[in-house]
């Protein structure tokens, strides 16, 4: 009987899993990354720009002597882009020993979701979309878009 009992606790804490996410704005829309791809957040420093990369991609920085890409995440999305200002950040993803920077126009909160609060694009939108978009949730009576740090720092 406690062997029942135990099947059923284990059961319904699968089903209510929550994953912890980093709230953050690109432009005007609220975005979200799993929290255990982000390595930091940083202040927005001395951008390199490059010539003859991916038109998100706005150059490098220098963190701690490691070479790191900078996406301008509103552009990589082809939302409007904000200014940098003192509330922008670049946020640091690593995935698989790689790095990238997403530069936001401001970092927000953290938040806990439930695995159910959740909605995971469908393959074939993602084919069509941009492969970094993940899903979306409700938070505070709007929309946040799922983010994928694998397809971002690929």
């Amino acid at each position: 009987m406690a062997a029942c009992a135990f099947r059923a606790s284990a059961a319904s804490s699968a089903a209510s899993r929550e994953q912890r996410w980093l709230l953050l704005r690109a432009g005007d829309r609220t975005c979200a990354v799993e929290l255990l791809a982000v390595q930091e957040v940083q202040r927005v420093s001395d951008i390199v720009p490059l010539r003859g990369v991916r038109g998100d991609i706005v150059g490098i920085v220098n963190l701690r002597g490691q070479i790191v890409p900078v996406i301008d995440l509103a552009r990589r999305l082809c939302f409007e882009r904000a200014a940098i200002d003192d509330a922008s950040r670049i946020v640091v993803l690593e995935r698989g020993g790689a790095l990238a920077g997403l530069l936001v126009s401001a970092v927000t909160e953290v938040v806990t979701f439930p695995d159910a609060a959740l909605e995971r694009l469908s393959t074939p939108f993602n084919e069509i979309s941009d492969p970094s978009l993940a899903g979306l949730t409700r938070h505070g009576g709007a929309f946040a878009l799922l983010l994928d740090a694998d397809a971002l720092v690929r």
